[in-house]
């Protein structure tokens, strides 16, 4: 049983080796307690019997010989390093023997791809939910290019008041290659701060999702794989959205913005 079904049967005491009637007729041990099954979980349960149990109580002994019971869902955990083509291979035509009406073949499907892969094609789990994943990733990808382009055309827009800035810059003795790295810094701590705001807005709006969707998302702080796939969009949304302003404002000469300066000077 879980942790919680646990705690709410016997407190702080062990459960362990302790018995409880299911459904108030017939006694059971407990043999183990777990940790409580994650929300976004899959599998969903309070606690588990033996296949034993159900056959002594609902008398479904008979399921183990009809072959054409498909009610029961078949998990499998296969030892590592196993060819997992071949062993498919070895189960494929298992039933046929026993169904030869149906011709039914049983294929495996990784538990990662139960949420998203859901539609089968020729025995192989081609499409599914995973269409609205690459739907709702494309319109993102959409709309951090246009936030890029918009930031370019900022950034461009203010050349004039920072021309006279990298002016008086390269009259000091600044070379194009340091302007190069201010302006990319510049690009990648304010790509940066967005990020965080974004993670402050998503966990400000997490509660209301759940509220109205029921679907529960958790954002892995603790994965180091998630923050290194971040950390690398940060970048190069930094390098898409810096770099033009960067190279273009670089280039400018102090002579020819000393000019601009005096031409517009009243």
């Amino acid at each position: 049983m879980t942790q919680s079904v646990a705690k709410a049967l016997f407190g702080d005491q062990d459960p362990l080796n302790k018995l409880i009637k299911i459904d108030n007729k017939n006694s059971v041990k407990v043999t183990g307690v777990l940790k409580d099954i994650p929300e976004n979980s899959t599998l969903q349960f309070a606690y588990l019997l033996p296949y034993s149990y159900n056959e002594q109580t609902a008398d479904s002994r008979q399921a183990r010989t009809q072959w054409v019971n498909y009610s029961n869902p078949e998990y499998i955990e296969l030892q590592p390093n196993t060819n997992v083509e071949a062993f498919e291979n070895k189960i494929r035509n298992i039933l046929t023997p026993h169904d030869a009406n149906h011709k039914i073949e049983v294929i495996l499907q990784p538990a990662k791809n139960w949420r998203l892969l859901t539609d089968f094609k020729n025995g192989k789990a081609t499409d599914g939910f995973i269409q609205y994943v690459r739907m709702f990733g494309i319109i993102g990808i959409l709309v951090l290019l246009i936030a890029c382009i918009n930031f370019v055309n900022l950034s461009t827009a203010r050349s004039e008041k920072r021309a006279r800035e990298v002016g008086v810059r390269k009259s000091i003795g600044s070379q194009r290659k340091d302007l190069i790295f201010q302006f990319l810094t510049e690009a990648l701590l304010i790509t940066f701060l967005a990020f965080a705001l974004s993670l402050i807005l998503v966990q400000l709006a997490a509660p209301s999702f759940y509220a109205i969707t029921n679907i529960k998302i958790e954002i892995p702080y603790s994965n180091v794989i998630f923050w290194g796939i971040m950390l690398g969009y940060v970048l190069i949304t930094a390098l898409l959205a810096g770099s033009r302003p960067a190279f273009y404002l670089s280039s400018f000469k102090p002579a020819m913005t000393s000019k601009a300066r005096q031409a517009t000077t009243p």
